[in-house]
């Protein structure tokens, strides 16, 4: 494989796979999200340090909004796959896929930042760090490809 081959794929490709990547994560996102009980740390844990710290810094709007979010971007994603959408649509839908994967996914990792020394990033966020990089990719894609109408 050359870089010509790897140029190819990020430029002329339809994305297909990776919308499809994209709306399976927010899918589960929205699921987990939705799950009966609280996810995200309380105000009293988060003062005592309890609670999952992992979503302390999401707690700017509740659960269910971020759920609401996500839901709305997989499923979008999923319906541009298989039906032709306009192409503003679609460009909103990607910079409303590329806040809400970097806000929630920096959010995570700087829950558990104390300082560089002791930094110990959640694993576990990687693969969200790569559909960070994913969705910004699309918006990119969106927004710069003049022939988005007659990729699908």
């Amino acid at each position: 494989m050359n870089c010509r081959h790897i140029f190819n794929i990020l430029l002329e490709s339809d994305m297909r796979c990776a919308r499809l990547m994209l709306a399976i994560g927010a899918l589960f996102w929205a699921l987990f999200l939705a799950w009966p009980g609280a996810l995200f740390p309380t105000a009293t844990q988060i003062a005592a340090g309890t609670g999952r710290t992992t979503y302390a810094l999401m707690t700017f709007a509740p659960e269910w909004l971020w759920s609401v979010c996500f839901i709305i971007h997989g499923a979008f994603l999923l319906l541009s796959i298989f039906y032709k959408v306009p192409p503003g649509a679609a460009l909103l839908d990607a910079f409303n896929g590329a806040a809400l994967w970097t806000t929630a996914t920096v959010c995570c990792y700087l829950a558990h930042f104390k300082g560089w020394a002791t930094y110990q990033p959640p694993a576990a966020m990687g693969a969200d760090a790569a559909m960070v990089l994913g969705s910004w990719w699309w918006l990119v894609r969106v927004w710069a490809d003049k022939n988005y109408e007659a990729s699908h």
